[in-house]
């Protein structure tokens, strides 16, 4: 397990083999601490794992995928190196919303997990051949 979530550690360790947390920045937003930076993309020389979980800001039909922070967009734009099945997890607050920085287009993410999908966004993924995950 590799992860930028400090907040998440004592739930990891007696769960998973191995826990890399890769470095950065640490920023406390809304109750979670995590790292973020620059510094954090260069933690991914040399990882590869099998699945990477992520959310996102804002999922916009023209702007792509966005996040409010230019640090966090290092993370996401490393994803494709370190992985070939990136999990993209959204909740419906989420769709029509613009971040600051853009991070990925619609097409990036290799699966999306959400609990409530508009028609215009569903026929996207469909089209792109997503595999779309509704748990509501």
């Amino acid at each position: 397990m590799v992860t930028n979530n400090i907040s998440i550690l004592d739930l990891l360790l007696p769960n998973c083999k191995n826990v890399i947390l890769i470095g950065g920045e640490v920023i406390c937003q809304n109750g979670i601490k995590f790292t973020l930076g620059k510094k954090t993309s260069n933690t991914f020389e040399g990882i590869y794992v099998n699945r990477a979980f992520t959310s996102v800001t804002g999922v916009d039909l023209n702007a792509g995928l966005t996040v409010t922070k230019e640090f966090s967009a290092y993370i996401y734009r490393g994803i494709s190196d370190i992985t070939n099945n990136w999990t993209l997890m959204i909740d419906d607050s989420k769709y029509n919303k613009i971040g600051l920085v853009y991070v990925a287009s619609l097409d990036s993410p290799d699966c999306i997990i959400t609990n409530k999908i508009d028609k215009q966004y569903k026929e996207i993924f469909d089209k792109k051949e997503k595999r779309l995950l509704i748990c509501e």
